[in-house]
């Protein structure tokens, strides 16, 4: 199995897995995940807060939380959430104006900390040269960038982001959530660059 995350931000923002039908789109400029919408539910113990005595013994009361959500985001464990600031297409552009350049920076640094590791992996480091070189080229002709821009509509989109999100530094890739028509299913994608893997 395979674990994506976010090289903007470290192997901590870990997104998703492979258990998802992905597809690349644009040239791989693209990583197009499909997650179905989920219902769980979780007991949760409420302590009614009552002293115990020889008579009586504190009472705990079962109840349950549900959640509701694309399965991709309630898997995800706090490491996607949903931006509050990217909220129009202006604001998108004007972060990824800034971004591309951080990630820039982080895929020439993934690939300098990876030759400087002790045991080095050289298929780990063609690798991320590769995805250097990807994104070079992908940065030259531009329709990828403008294709993921296009898919961002406030009508039926949602950005999600990490946590660590800071449009200040441009850190934490944004991802573009779409519904489906019957709002069963959403398809999150993902600038493919963004995005490193580990294998678990």
């Amino acid at each position: 199995m395979l674990l994506y995350w976010d090289v903007t931000i470290g192997e901590s923002a870990g997104y998703f897995a492979d258990v998802y039908k992905i597809e690349y789109l644009e040239d791989k400029v693209i990583c197009a995940v499909t997650s179905k919408i989920v219902s769980r539910k979780e007991k949760i113990n409420v302590d009614t807060g009552a002293n115990a005595s020889q008579e009586e013994q504190q009472e705990d009361v079962d109840d349950e939380s549900c959640q509701s959500g694309p399965e991709l985001i309630l898997n995800s464990n706090g490491t996607l959430e949903e931006n509050v600031i990217l909220t129009t297409k202006k604001e998108l552009q004007k972060y990824l104006k800034k971004h591309l350049k951080k990630l820039e920076e982080c895929l020439k640094k993934r690939i300098v900390d990876l030759e400087a590791e002790e045991y080095k992996v050289k298929s780990d480091i063609d690798c991320a040269k590769d995805t250097l070189k990807d994104y070079e080229q992908a940065m030259n002709k531009k329709t990828g960038i403008v294709k993921f821009m296009s898919l961002f509509d406030a009508d039926d989109s949602t950005i999600y982001t990490s946590p660590d999100f800071d449009f200040e530094t441009a850190t934490g890739t944004p991802v573009i959530g779409k519904w489906n028509e019957d709002c069963t299913m959403m398809t999150f994608y993902f600038l493919n660059h963004c995005l490193c893997e580990n294998k678990l």
